[in-house]
């Protein structure tokens, strides 16, 4: 991390753009201002409907194409505007080897069989930078924000590697698999407990698991096999006080090899006793 930070600062412009300016207060504000902006990049961005920059994750996630195609215009321009600056300093030769020797090695990962070329926050980050130095007020809230986005990239996922499997890509993600359907959803109220029982279909002629999975509040209170006689594995009862104080949320999903597949989104129920799908 150390040499990484050293590098950033001394060899990839960091220094050169702070060190020449005597302009402390456009430094604070355009600069630091960047770099808070950047390192809190998942709540001052959170609203670009972009999560992760997969194939898969990009044509699920509604507006996320759009949005990519804006980013896309938006870092062309900025790109442009940087070169023109650096073609004044005599300098935009060395900058286009760099980029043309960064883009050979990214070309030439992307084809190792059997991993995926997956660019992070982080290795973004490293990559814009040499971009930004060049004393300009612009530059300065360029790489401002850059290098905050490579501090929140490093805080939140650390050295990721930047060829990874398909299951490491996946993480915790959607796996596109089927998921059940509630035949029937009965509330019993009694003087003191109440309980709600669900009930699912279990033939395996329609379905591809081995059993269920049932996520109470988000922790796992049901896991049962499906072997076509027993009952337990086709219904699950929760029971509770029946002066309970806040709703409680149900997520019903197939097993598989002794894994859970995808899960269903949450269904409610109320604190007042109502079931909300």
């Amino acid at each position: 991390m150390l040499f990484t930070c050293w590098t950033m600062y001394e060899q990839m412009g960091v220094k050169y753009v702070l060190s020449g300016l005597s302009g402390r207060l456009d430094q604070t504000i355009l600069w630091l201002g960047g770099c808070w902006l950047g390192a809190h990049e998942n709540y001052t961005l959170r609203w670009i409907p972009i999560q992760r920059l997969t194939p898969h994750d990009i044509h699920r996630q509604p507006g996320a194409l759009f949005s990519l195609i804006a980013i896309i215009a938006l870092l062309s321009t900025i790109s442009v505007s940087q070169l023109q600056a650096f073609a004044v300093e005599g300098r935009a030769k060395s900058l286009l080897k760099r980029y043309l020797a960064t883009s050979i090695c990214l070309a030439v990962g992307s084809l190792v069989p059997q991993l995926h070329l997956r660019i992070h926050h982080y290795i973004l980050a490293l990559i814009l930078i040499p971009g930004t130095a060049i004393r300009t007020r612009r530059s300065l809230l360029y790489q401002g924000i850059l290098v905050g986005l490579f501090i929140n990239g490093i805080a939140r996922w650390g050295w990721d590697p930047v060829l990874q499997t398909s299951e490491d890509l996946r993480g915790d993600g959607p796996l596109d698999s089927i998921v059940p359907q509630l035949s029937s959803t009965r509330v019993c109220t009694e003087e003191k407990l109440s309980n709600i029982t669900f009930s699912w279909e279990t033939s395996s002629n329609t379905i591809d698991a081995d059993g269920m999975s049932v996520l109470v509040n988000d922790v796992e209170r049901f896991r049962a096999y499906f072997d076509g006689n027993s009952v337990a594995a086709n219904q699950f009862t929760w029971s509770r006080q029946d002066f309970a104080k806040s709703d409680e949320f149900f997520r019903f999903g197939y097993l598989k090899d002794r894994h859970a597949l995808d899960y269903t989104n949450p269904g409610t129920w109320t604190k007042h006793g109502e079931w909300v799908k």
